[in-house]
């Protein structure tokens, strides 16, 4: 067990919803984790003081006392969950995990200023709304290059049409969709296709499978509000409110998340994907349902903030076409493989990344393919060799690093043999099997 699985079960715990062995667990191991130990006396206290009908003590301010109403009914909902028999400390039941989540951020939010607290109570609120959904379907755009990884932003590019679907229960099921790659998980195997024609296969269910995780977490309402409130408190995120109604007289409660990434501003990777850029994060609840029904990410510019991301539509519980997890793939796909070692693996192993970058340019303008393949994961096809082969090397420049990419960027100039100029950053990485550095990028 770790801190953040204990934490996770806090309020199971507490209310005695685990088994004996689970229970016994977590008891055993508070006695050496002071930190969990504290947070729990923390969730004790707070469970405490919502024994107290809030709005009879004239005392408490108007805004904590609707903090403290909206504790009080998460507090209720873990305790109507008493009766759920198989709650594990790995495994707790989405509503439950929801409740315990909420009941601890939103005792924090209770610190800060009246609108901070409003927002954080709008959020929790939202989180509690959906549940356990059994589908969720989102149409979305984002302004992304159409092939590159479902991260990506671009300011200066148009918006691109993403799609993602979500079946949950006990065989869950994902589909992410852009123009130019579409990502499935159909409970046995993960599969990615880069069109036109190449493909990454998982051999098993993956989650997290082709870095997609965090617009794959859009589909998962609950857990994204409650990771945004979490990430908001430890990092001292603002947090703002507004009710507005819109041209159709609907209530809306709008939340606005201001995001940092915590890189520096010369980071090469900042602002490249959702997760490096500094985000002004727009949240809209149906003030009836209070369920999102919209959302909107807006990349902070010099000459202003531009729309990067924005919902069209989301749908809850709506049926989902089986064929949606299943991918046709046209006859000439190229698979991805695994990095393998090579019987001369050790003289790769020592390259620094320029080096590594130096040999895999130079056997690209040979059009020696069996060497620049060992530096590569993807088999070359006839299209990357005719860019790729006769190249000419203008400048490598000295590597460099960034705090959220677990390789190195070389700076390049190339020639074409078409006498074009090609000027970028090669990414390389040698976190594989064979401890080699292989091309990630970049090109």
């Amino acid at each position: 067990m770790n801190c953040q699985e204990c934490r996770d079960a806090v309020a199971a715990y507490l209310e005695g919803l685990l088994d004996a062995t689970c229970q016994d667990q977590i008891d055993l191991y508070l006695t050496d984790c002071a930190g969990c130990q504290a947070e729990i006396q923390e969730v004790r206290e707070l469970t405490a003081r919502l024994t107290r009908d809030a709005f009879d003590e004239p005392e408490v301010s108007l805004e904590t006392a609707v903090m403290d109403r909206i504790l009080q009914e998460q507090a209720l909902l873990i305790r109507r969950l008493q009766m759920k028999k198989r709650i594990r400390v790995f495994g707790i039941c989405g509503a439950v995990a929801a409740a315990a989540a909420l009941l601890f951020i939103s005792g924090i939010w209770l610190a800060q200023p009246a609108n901070a607290q409003k927002a954080a109570a709008a959020l929790a609120r939202g989180a509690e709304a959906v549940p356990n959904p059994r589908t969720v379907h989102m149409v979305a755009k984002m302004r992304t290059d159409r092939h590159d990884n479902f991260s990506s932003i671009d300011p200066k590019l148009d918006l691109q049409r993403i799609e993602i679907w979500r079946l949950f229960g006990d065989q869950p099921k994902w589909r992410v969709e852009k123009p130019g790659r579409v990502a499935v998980m159909d409970s046995v195997s993960a599969v990615q296709f880069l069109r036109p024609n190449l493909v990454v296969k998982l051999p098993q269910p993956a989650a997290n499978a082709f870095g997609r995780d965090w617009m794959l977490g859009l589909g998962n309402v609950q857990d994204m509000i409650t990771r945004e409130l979490r990430t908001a408190q430890a990092k001292g995120w603002t947090l703002k409110t507004v009710e507005e109604t819109t041209a159709t007289g609907e209530k809306k409660q709008v939340v606005t998340v201001e995001a940092k990434a915590e890189l520096a501003e010369n980071d090469w990777i900042k602002n490249k994907s959702f997760q490096t850029a500094d985000t002004r994060r727009v949240y809209r609840f149906d003030a009836r349902t209070q369920r999102l029904d919209g959302f909107e990410a807006y990349l902070h510019q010099p000459g202003g903030d531009v729309l990067v991301f924005a919902t069209e539509r989301i749908d809850y519980d709506q049926p989902i076409d089986p064929s949606v997890f299943t991918l046709e793939l046209p006859k000439d796909v190229v698979f991805v493989k695994d990095v393998e070692r090579l019987p001369d693996n050790a003289k790769y192993e020592k390259m620094t990344p320029k080096e590594a970058a130096r040999v895999f340019f130079e056997a690209c303008g040979k059009e020696d393919w069996t060497e620049a393949q060992k530096f590569s994961r993807v088999p070359y096809n006839e299209r990357m060799k005719g860019y790729l082969g006769g190249l000419e090397i203008v400048n490598l420049g000295e590597p460099f690093q960034s705090k959220s990419y677990a390789g190195s960027f070389i700076p390049y100039e190339i020639k074409l043999k078409d006498g074009e100029i090609k000027k970028w950053n090669l990414a390389m990485r040698k976190d594989n099997p064979a401890k080699r550095y292989v091309v990630d990028g970049g090109l």
